[in-house]
């Protein structure tokens, strides 16, 4: 649910700025928006981290450190491109934002899928314990 809170924020706060900034009707989007990307990412890591054998945690520590940072390289460079073919800087920042919007629904859905699949897989483990 988390990437769809923050496919919202960022729409409603690029929806409410083309005109103008407008920090008081800006300022709790941009929260809303990072809550979304919080309670998406962090569930997901722990998730992941929780899955993975004891003797490949330095591996899952370096795809969560560098991860993000080729996710940030990809995303200027793609949706830098976008912005910048549009005619103007507002139209620009809203097709970047629809083009995150549609990304972050896809995860979302895909994400799920995975979920539901999986669901049914997992063996049974008492709180507080790991496999």
């Amino acid at each position: 649910m988390g990437p769809i809170v923050f496919a919202v924020g960022a729409s409603l706060l690029v929806l409410i700025s083309r005109a103008e900034w407008r920090p008081f009707g800006s300022v709790p989007l941009l929260l809303l928006a990072g809550a979304g990307h919080a309670a998406g990412y962090s569930p997901l890591i722990a998730r992941i981290s929780s899955l993975v054998e004891p003797r490949l945690a330095s591996a899952i520590s370096a795809l969560n450190a560098t991860g993000p940072v080729l996710a940030e390289v990809a995303a200027v460079a793609g949706l830098g491109s976008v912005y910048f073919a549009a005619p103007s800087s507002a139209d620009g920042l809203l097709r970047v934002v629809i083009a995150v919007a549609v990304l972050l629904v896809i995860s979302t859905l895909c994400a799920t899928l995975v979920m539901r699949e999986t669901a049914g897989d997992a063996p049974a483990v008492p709180q507080g314990q790991r496999t």
